[in-house]
């Protein structure tokens, strides 16, 4: 399987060695644009041709029909004035589904099981009022047309404003985007209409849209909130058809889903392979609610240029749960009890493992309030299944994290939760600035890693406030940290933009040759702008 970013472990080892990320003098970029040279073995550069992987600027296309198929028009005065007078059952290639705005929510659910073309997707998509207000599908009270397939499990009605699932076996939907829709409501406190007209309620984890299983698949430009989980997607390891591949997440705001007291929903729920967050403006959780901002058990993981607020994990980057077959050779060999493995589920599973050693995080703003978020930042490794930890590398660079919180609150905040002496972080050209939230008040403590656990934290050239501590594991590279002055500020702490005279200006190190270089920022929001500069340290240039 051709990958981005698939790469030998005695690779990544030996290019660590030869680029110098832990040792204590790194290389900078006095002005320049180079990379630092690669000694030997160099990996080819990296192929941006793909659509889920490249870095691009963001641009929601315009809710006009271009395919092939159908203009499908949904609204007052158009050939369908009800979401449930679509036939969704038979969407094509090229067909487009263009939902109007109107003043009030349309309280209709759908299913979309169809399987488009890369050249010819399935477009479902808002045309907004002429104040730019997209159309609102809401789950409260919402009717389901009659004749959806659901296939024969019940509950699978109960799980999503929009639900992406074909229930024929080893068949997926294929080639789908959601754009410009604002989706709310899939929230065990609502309740709908089944599709044989009996009243129900959502399970606590509904989703404004729930991916079953799908391939190729792009959200993109829409608001979702009030839902168990904002987006939910499946993979189960019956077949690979039952996978969620390929997903791009993209200019989103998603916002105040999960359930009071539970910590098992979160505004993102990403079970899948190859999965690109990017644009993504991921606001705060419901109050009372426990679960994360972006929880993700995939292969394939790339989290850039968004735009975080607090609630308890902003990442909880752990191991797989329900496709493992598809993932750990070991499971796969397991589940066969004897049987005779397919030699090209191996080697698909070969592949996909070294992308499942590594995950991306570069060019997000992360911003924390101690009063109304948790304490434990970002987490890597495993949370449940301590067999299929991820055992490999999570490369965090040019971020800015914010955190302003008071030591009565949160005795300390820890950046990494690092599960076990089998994964790593290498973390640099990042700003991790702490101060107290309430005037007078002394800050909490800032841990680099969470104590009692054994992972390792290799540090590169950042920008840390003074008086962290290590936490647990192991922390090489601390004579790396720029020298910090007490009460510095680099950062309007508004927009988290460098300011004037910060001293995380001009001091980046240069990227190693085998990661994705930083082209975009992040643009409030959800949107991106080109980065004029790889000088300064964080998520935003000068």
């Amino acid at each position: 399987m051709k990958n981005l970013f698939l790469l030998s472990s005695f690779l990544i080892v030996m290019m660590f060695l030869s680029s110098c990320v832990n040792e204590v003098t790194i290389d900078s970029h006095e002005g320049t644009e180079e990379k630092n040279e690669c000694l030997s073995d160099c990996p080819p550069p990296n192929n941006v041709s793909d659509q889920y992987l490249r870095q691009s600027n963001f641009d929601l296309p315009l809710c006009v029909h271009k395919g092939s198929g159908r203009d499908i028009q949904v609204g007052p005065g158009k050939a369908y004035e009800n979401i449930s007078n679509v036939d969704w059952n038979n969407l094509i290639a090229g067909d487009t589904v263009r939902i109007f705005w109107k003043s009030t929510a349309y309280n209709e659910r759908f299913l979309i099981k169809g399987k488009g073309t890369k050249d010819q997707p399935i477009r479902i998509c808002g045309v907004p009022s002429d104040n730019g207000d997209l159309p609102i599908i809401s789950g409260e009270n919402a009717l389901l047309r009659s004749d959806l397939d659901f296939g024969g499990y019940a509950p699978m009605q109960n799980l999503g404003v929009i639900t992406i699932y074909d229930s024929t076996w080893k068949s997926r939907p294929a080639n789908i985007s959601i754009e410009g829709l604002h989706l709310k409501s899939a929230h065990p406190s609502y309740s709908f209409y089944r599709t044989n007209t009996n009243p129900d309620t959502y399970e606590t984890g509904a989703a404004g849209i729930r991916i079953q299983e799908g391939e190729n698949i792009s959200i993109r430009g829409n608001i979702i909130e009030d839902c168990g989980n904002g987006i939910f997607a499946m993979s189960k390891s019956d077949n690979r058809e039952a996978l969620s591949e390929n997903l791009l997440i993209e200019g989103n705001h998603i916002f105040n889903n999960g359930v009071s007291g539970r910590d098992r929903e979160h505004n993102l729920y990403i079970q899948g392979i190859n999965v690109t967050y990017q644009y993504n403006y991921f606001g705060r959780n419901k109050a009372g609610s426990l679960g994360g901002n972006l929880k993700d058990r995939s292969a394939g993981t790339i989290i850039r240029y968004n735009y975080f607020e607090g609630h308890q994990r902003f990442l909880d980057l752990v191991e797989v749960q329900d496709h493992e077959n598809w993932v750990l050779e070991s499971e796969y060999i397991n589940s066969l009890a004897g049987g005779t493995p397919d030699p090209e589920q191996i080697a698909f599973i070969r592949d996909v493992y070294l992308n499942y050693q590594k995950a991306y995080v570069y060019g997000n703003l992360l911003k924390i309030k101690g009063s109304i978020d948790g304490r434990l930042l970002i987490h890597w490794g495993n949370d449940s299944i301590p067999e299929n930890t991820r055992k490999g590398t999570l490369y965090f660079y040019h971020n800015t994290v914010s955190i302003e919180s008071d030591q009565n609150t949160h005795w300390n905040m820890t950046l990494f939760d690092i599960s076990t002496i089998e994964e790593s972080v290498e973390c640099f050209n990042n700003i991790v600035h702490i101060k107290s939230e309430t005037a007078g008040e002394s800050a909490s403590t800032l841990n680099l890693t969470r104590s009692g656990v054994n992972g390792a934290l290799n540090l590169g050239r950042n920008w840390i406030s003074n008086g962290y501590i290590n936490g647990g594991g192991t922390v090489n590279g601390l004579n790396n940290l720029l020298n910090v002055i007490d009460g510095d500020t680099p950062i309007d702490l508004i927009t988290l933009k460098l300011t004037n005279d910060s001293t995380a200006g001009g001091n980046a190190q240069i990227l190693p040759l085998y990661l994705d270089n930083i082209i975009f920022e992040y643009a409030a929001h959800q949107s991106n702008k080109e980065r004029t500069n790889l000088v300064d340290i964080g998520a935003y240039a000068k």
